[in-house]
């Protein structure tokens, strides 16, 4: 029975440990983690670090970012560690954030802000964000203690995913404009309108005796004449 008890006390406490050990290791992350935007507009992410029960005094965070997505828009200090720095390689999707104590061997403990990272969303998908991160490698993603030892344990970092849609882009309802109906010939009007002259005509109507029965009468007469005299 004794023996029994030993055993499972044996586990609990193993247990116990590891869960403990899992909760205390120093890492980094995003908040939020996921989120919803349109094409266009800004994607805020905050760059967050915990230390859990470690004490460190700067932090280097090597972000990985969808460029063909995201384009960093801006870079600010978080209230973490009082001295910030960041170099951004917009062609590789790379940005990296330094963030240290500038006393020295003056370390912190806990959670905070490292950075705010303004993102512009670029196109419509899907953009991913990770931290650099391999163990035993002292040029990616790190936590530091006073000692210079790497805190970081990459498998507790966090990752990022957002989802970007395309904007509207639509009229707001404008109706479609309706045809204009043909324009119908308007008749000319025959009368000449009130107080405008009318058009004169190109020649006149021929009026009194027409000229050859004007002739023949005066033929006439002058033979009438002639024969009176003769016979006198």
């Amino acid at each position: 029975m004794k023996r029994i008890f030993l055993t499972v006390f044996f586990l609990v406490s193993l247990f116990q440990i590891t869960t403990v050990s899992a909760r205390a290791a120093a890492r980094l992350y995003f908040s939020p983690a996921s989120d919803e935007v349109e094409t266009g507009s800004d994607l805020t992410v905050v760059v967050k670090i915990d230390l859990a029960t470690e004490e460190a005094m700067a932090a280097d965070a090597l972000i990985n970012f969808d460029s063909s997505k995201l384009r960093v828009k801006q870079v600010t200090s978080g209230d973490f560690f009082s001295g910030f720095d960041y170099n951004i390689e917009a062609d590789n999707g790379r940005l990296t954030i330094y963030s240290f104590s500038e006393q020295a061997l003056q370390t912190k403990t806990g959670t905070g802000n490292l950075a705010t990272i303004i993102f512009e969303t670029l196109d419509d998908g899907t953009a991913a964000t990770s931290f650099l991160c391999q163990i035993g490698n002292d040029t990616d993603s790190a936590i530091w203690d006073s000692s210079g030892n790497d805190l970081i344990d990459c498998g507790s970092n966090g990752s990022g995913s957002y989802v970007i849609t395309e904007g509207s882009t639509g009229t707001g309802g404008t109706e479609e404009p309706t045809s204009t109906p043909a324009m119908t010939s308007t008749p000319t009007p025959t009368s000449s309108a009130p107080g405008e002259p009318t058009a004169t005509p190109s020649s006149l109507p021929e009026t009194g005796i027409e000229t050859p029965l004007l002739v023949l009468g005066l033929t006439g007469l002058i033979v009438l004449l002639l024969g009176f005299a003769i016979s006198i």
